[in-house]
């Protein structure tokens, strides 16, 4: 596991971007694309930062891949 990120770090950004997610609906917060007649929602880097913090959390902070993801 990496170790570019601290604990600490992780946890205050993880909880800075829950706090700012409250005030934005999740609609507000994607950009609409429309491919080949499909509405794609498109997250932003925030929204996918976080479920790898969510998976990582659930999983018993054990998974490389999901830090590795989110250190990256």
């Amino acid at each position: 596991m990496s170790t570019n990120l601290s604990a600490g770090r992780v946890r205050s950004t993880y909880e800075f971007i829950k706090a700012q997610r409250a005030t934005y609906s999740v609609q507000a917060l994607c950009r609409v694309l429309d491919v080949g007649g499909r509405t794609l929602h498109v997250h932003p880097p925030e929204d996918i930062l976080l479920q790898k913090l969510r998976w990582y959390r659930k999983g018993g902070e054990v998974s490389d891949r999901q830090w590795r993801d989110v250190d990256s």
